[in-house]
């Protein structure tokens, strides 16, 4: 399997991830500082996935949010004020984290299961 598609299902397993750690809703999450630095995490490392993707693949995903998770993320690792911290984090995963997995279902339509050998 080339690197691409491993970082791939990396950042699928990623926003998995942060799907599990935010189903008990907003305020189970701003109650939890430990799933905020959960999901702080995963949004970091989609983003830093996102830049070890070779430049050639990259350009085959023009439609993909990559620029609008990698500037929150840069936002969020800058942002000082706890409460905002929360808020923005928490909109990112209700706008951030549906929107990259519907690029993906739609550029990848069965790539996971080709690679699991099962529907994703």
């Amino acid at each position: 399997m080339d690197d691409d598609l491993q970082y791939l299902c990396d950042i699928k397993s990623r926003l998995e991830r942060i799907r599990e750690y935010t189903r008990d809703g907003r305020r189970a999450f701003m109650n939890s500082s430990l799933t905020q630095d959960a999901v702080i995490r995963n949004l970091e490392m989609i983003a830093y996935t996102w830049t070890c993707l070779s430049p050639e693949y990259r350009l085959q995903l023009p439609d993909f949010p990559w620029r609008l998770i990698g500037a929150r993320v840069d936002y969020l690792m800058h942002q000082r004020n706890p409460d905002r911290l929360k808020r923005l984090v928490w909109l990112a995963v209700r706008r951030s984290v549906p929107e990259l997995e519907r690029a993906m279902r739609v550029r990848f339509p069965g790539w996971m299961k080709a690679w699991y050998g099962r529907a994703a």
